[in-house]
C-alpha cells in the first residue's frame, strides 16, 4: 500500500489488458500539454508504483528520472501503471481546460465591464 492517496485511488478498477493504440497516442498528446504541477504528480505516481511493486526491472527502468525530466518508453511500463497514468493525465487535462475556460470567461466579463 502506498502513502499517496491519489495513487491508491487511481489504481482501483483497472482492466488487465493493455491500453489501446488510440489511448496510448491520446496519453502522449496530453502529456505534452501537462503543466509543471501535473508533471510533478506524474512523477509521484511513478515513484509510488515503484515503491509498491518492488519489481527490480521496473526500478532499473526508472533509475534515471527526476522531477525535471521524465523520458520513458511508454510501451515498457507495466500495464497497471499505464492505466494509472492515463487516467490521471486525462483528468488533469480536463481540469486544466475547465480552469482555462473559466479564466477566459472572467476576463471577458471584466472587459465588458470596462466598455
Amino acid at each position: 500500500m502506498s502513502n499517496f492517496p491519489l495513487y491508491e485511488d487511481l489504481k482501483k478498477d483497472n482492466p488487465k489488458k493493455d491500453l489501446t493504440a488510440k489511448k496510448k497516442l491520446e496519453f502522449i498528446d496530453n502529456m505534452k500539454k501537462m503543466d509543471k504541477d501535473g508533471m510533478e504528480l506524474v512523477y509521484g505516481l511513478i515513484r509510488s508504483h515503484m515503491n509498491v511493486s518492488n519489481d527490480p526491472e521496473l526500478c532499473n527502468l526508472f533509475q534515471n528520472i527526476s522531477n525535471d525530466e521524465i523520458v520513458l518508453d511508454f510501451n515498457e511500463l507495466p500495464i497497471l501503471l499505464k492505466h494509472i497514468l492515463y487516467k490521471f493525465v486525462n483528468k488533469n487535462i480536463k481540469v486544466m481546460e475547465e480552469n482555462s475556460s473559466l479564466d477566459l470567461s472572467s476576463e471577458i466579463t471584466d472587459i465588458s465591464d470596462i466598455i
